[in-house]
């Protein structure tokens, strides 16, 4: 299992907010990334609905944000720019009502990114399906994930 070191994950996290601006203004904080990828949005102003809790949209993307990262840090993606990740289907199940922060948890195994990179070498794309927990700051899960990634060869 590989973490990365906490000065990898500052410039992880201010390469999003140069690509994807969005997580900046959402203040989405990358905790850990590797194996184990967990990532924070904040519970205020900006961030809540119309009944306080944590927008339906910023679960999803705070989600989706950790299991791109799983699959783009630790298989042939990171090494090699000639393939584009994208996600391909989100399914999220909202449980309850995310009254503080959330954090979203993706854990991708070894034997998953041997099989991205089986399938990358073989074919020259591959998908894979990875789920993500969303739990408030009491350790309650109030969201779960399912996401289809896709990468290939950029043409």
């Amino acid at each position: 299992m590989t973490q990365l070191k906490q000065e990898t994950l500052e410039k992880l996290q201010a390469s999003l907010y140069r690509q994807l601006p969005l997580y900046e203004h959402v203040g989405l904080t990358v905790l850990e990334a590797g194996n184990r990828n967990r990532f924070r949005v904040p519970l205020n102003e900006r961030n809540k609905n119309h009944f306080g809790s944590v927008h339906a949209a910023l679960q999803w993307a705070v989600a989706e944000a950790a299991g791109g990262i799983a699959g783009a840090t630790l298989t042939a993606l990171n090494k090699n720019s000639e393939y584009f990740l994208v996600v391909k289907q989100v399914t999220i199940d909202f449980l309850k009502p995310a009254m503080t922060d959330v954090d979203a948890l993706v854990i991708i195994t070894d034997q998953q990114i041997a099989a991205i990179d089986r399938g990358l070498a073989a074919h020259g794309k591959v998908e894979w399906i990875l789920n993500c927990e969303i739990k408030n700051t009491r350790d309650e899960v109030v969201a779960r994930t399912t996401a289809t990634y896709y990468a290939s060869k950029q043409r």
